[in-house]
């Protein structure tokens, strides 16, 4: 309820009272009238006449009664105004008073009834509000309970994703340790393979007899030229030593000849050569047997690949190397030598300088001929040349030689068993093939028979495969488990009654469905003999290495993929290369042949299991390079694949080289892989965009 000051209570009141006299002063007015007719006969007779106007009548009265009714002091006239005015002001104030204590009550009464009802609205807002506050205290709470949950929901997330960065970077880092220790081993692997595979052992044994003379200069001058030319074409580190003879009679006191150990000092070696004396013989024939011999025993040879080159000009001794009338030494024969060069595998390089040497090497050809070994002896023949110009020539031999012992050009397949059985084969069944005419028309070119097939599709257990990644011995351990086979029906074929190729390891049939297209052959690989396989799963452990290989090309186009996704390349372009799928046929319950697509196209052999690398640069080929070092990486040596080969980008055939040798016939095991290794090195730019983006080079690799 609203409440009045004191101050504004005295305010009110004298306004309330001026109202009053002046209501006052109107009641005067009309009682002046009942009294106007006496009042005017007063006045008219007593004082000049006056026009009084109501309103001065207040401020008049007091003048009035001192001065014009002065004389009417004891004149009951003045108690019977006096006595009507006070009742009249009486009754007009309590009329008044009642009037307003009577307007007082009701607003104090209608200011109650409002307050009381304020009071009600404000309890009944109070209580809403009340309610309302538990409501919003409720909503408060869940929101807080509901914030609470979302901040540990956000913080449990937010430590999920610190602890799966911290396990991400934790693998990481677990990856760069494990991948540099790898690494490491792929350095000492490859410095074993170039210890073992990447040097050359050549000893020059040179005549130092009197009529040697001219020729010696050009001997320093074959070693520096061949020594730069062997390192270019076959990546192999010339290590140099010498054997320097005479006659039997001039051999040193010592019972040696002179000799300079292996070294790669050119500069020891060419010092060598100048300070060695020459002397005289008593007969033409010389002692090759006993420098041979001294070059075997007191040489320490070290490298996998030994070259002696023979440089005289004069024969042995014994009657049957030369047709001199004299010789001191006539019953001697070099036989057993030459053998035991074969034994050690040294080849020898004879360089026939004048007529005199010919018999000689004619009889060293027939030696090695009858030993079934001509590929460890070549001669040479370079009497025509003037002496300036032998140095040349014979470093164009030397290199030569080297070529072929290291076989760095030899695309062929090698092979343990098989290449007694075709020794001049060295194809795989695809390329032996691709080596024919025009076969896709063969049923026009050869007699050919209708065969009905259950075909069956076959693969590696991707789990099998991922749990063996890293040494390939127990796949096909448990063949039923190991392999998925998937039918894919019944086919109408026609295939060749005989084989129409023939590879190192396998006969080759062609094969058609007779409802196919055109272009739709393939190809059916029998074992040697042309029999098919006796049961499906002798078939399915035939084609092992294909199979692996298809798995290993697989994650090797991911790992690609990946990283090139992590380096945000947004196209892959390299080559999607596949291995070809393969297919059982089965023809009775104890009859399969495998069968492979064949594409058109030309068939390119890419490295083969003995160290050649295809020099060609192309997409396709850096690739099939990049692939057989990263299967060597990933495995940390246990195994390479090599032989990779196709047509297109559907490859075939290949080979798989590990740490042990006993993969199959096509695994030459440590030694393949050194003599890839030492190649790969110096041709390593074929694989380097994608080595480089894999992360699988090293510091000085990468530079």
């Amino acid at each position: 309820m609203k409440t009045f000051s004191e101050k504004a209570l005295r305010k009110e009141y004298k306004k309330k009272a001026n109202a009053i006299i002046k209501n006052f002063e109107l009641a005067l007015d009309s009682s002046f009238n009942r009294i106007d007719a006496q009042l005017d006969q007063i006045l008219n007779e007593n004082l000049n006449f006056m026009q009084i106007q109501p309103k001065q009548l207040s401020s008049d009265l007091q003048k009035f009664n001192s001065n014009t009714l002065l004389n009417l002091k004891n004149d009951d006239f003045q108690k019977q105004i006096n006595k009507e005015v006070t009742f009249l002001m009486k009754s007009n104030i309590q009329k008044v008073l009642q009037t307003k204590k009577q307007q007082y009550e009701y607003q104090y009464k209608e200011a109650q009834t409002k307050w009381e009802k304020k009071i009600q609205d404000k309890d009944q807002n109070t209580s809403k509000l009340e309610q309302e506050f538990r409501q919003l205290k409720n909503e408060i709470q869940q929101n807080l309970q509901k914030n609470e949950q979302e901040i540990q929901k956000v913080q449990k997330q937010k430590e999920q994703e610190y602890q799966e960065i911290k396990r991400q970077k934790a693998i990481k880092e677990q990856q760069r340790i494990e991948k540099k220790m790898i690494k490491e081993i792929m350095m000492k692997k490859t410095q074993v393979s170039l210890d073992e595979c990447g040097k050359l052992d050549i000893c020059y044994v040179v005549d130092f007899t009197l009529s040697m003379q001219p020729y010696v200069e050009q001997v320093i001058c074959l070693a520096q030229k061949s020594l730069k030319a062997i390192k270019f074409q076959t990546n192999r580190d010339t290590i140099l030593s010498s054997i320097a003879y005479y006659d039997k009679e001039q051999k040193p006191t010592t019972g040696l000849y002179h000799q300079f150990d292996f070294s790669n000092n050119i500069q020891n070696f060419e010092k060598f050569i100048k300070e060695v004396k020459f002397e005289g013989g008593r007969d033409p024939p010389e002692d090759v047997r006993g420098a041979l011999e001294q070059m075997m025993t007191n040489l320490e040879w070290k490298s996998k690949f030994k070259i002696a080159i023979l440089i005289t000009d004069s024969p042995c001794h014994g009657k049957k190397y030369h047709t001199y009338p004299i010789d001191f030494h006539p019953n001697d024969d070099i036989t057993q030598t030459l053998h035991c060069l074969i034994e050690q595998k040294i080849i020898l390089i004879g360089f026939n300088l004048n007529n005199k040497t010919v018999k000689m090497y004619e009889e060293f050809k027939k030696i090695y001929e009858a030993k079934n070994a001509s590929e460890f002896f070549l001669y040479i023949d370079v009497a025509d040349f003037k002496v300036n110009q032998l140095a040349d020539q014979m470093a164009i031999s030397i290199v030569s030689a080297s070529i072929n012992i290291t076989q760095v050009k030899s695309s062929g397949t090698q092979s343990k068993k098989y290449q007694q059985e075709r020794p001049n084969n060295k194809d795989g069944a695809i390329e032996a093939l691709c080596k024919q005419a025009d076969f896709y028309n063969f049923e026009k070119q050869t007699k050919v028979f209708d065969t009905l097939f259950k075909v069956q599709n076959f693969k590696i257990n991707d789990q099998v495969f991922n749990n063996n990644i890293q040494s390939l011995n127990n796949i096909g351990s448990n063949p039923y488990n190991d392999y998925l086979i998937k039918e894919e029906g019944k086919w109408n074929c026609i295939r060749t009654e005989l084989p129409f190729a023939f590879g190192l390891k396998k006969d080759v049939f062609l094969m058609k469905k007779k409802n196919g297209e055109p272009e739709e052959l393939y190809v059916i690989k029998t074992p040697l003999g042309s029999k098919p396989y006796k049961s499906q799963l002798e078939a399915i452990q035939d084609c092992r290495s294909h199979l692996i290989c298809q798995q290993l090309m697989k994650k090797f186009k991911n790992d690609i993929s990946d990283a090139l996704e992590q380096q945000n390349f947004k196209k892959n372009l390299y080559p999607n290369v596949v291995y070809s799928d393969l297919l059982i046929l089965e023809e009775t319950k104890d009859k399969f042949w495998i069968a492979e697509r064949i594409f058109k196209g030309d068939f390119v052999k890419y490295n083969n299991n003995y160290g050649y690398i295809n020099e060609e640069i192309t997409e396709i080929n850096n690739f099939a390079q990049a692939f057989s070092y990263y299967t060597f990486f990933i495995s940390r040596g246990q195994y390479m694949i090599n032989d990779v080969q196709g047509v297109g980008t559907y490859f075939t055939d290949p080979a798989i080289n590990t740490s042990t040798g006993d993969s199959d016939d096509t695994d030459l095991g440590q030694e393949g892989q050194n003599m890839y290794l030492v190649n790969f090195q110096q041709k390593k730019g074929l694989a380097f965009d994608i080595l480089n983006l894999l992360n699988l080079l090293n510091e000085d690799q990468e530079k």
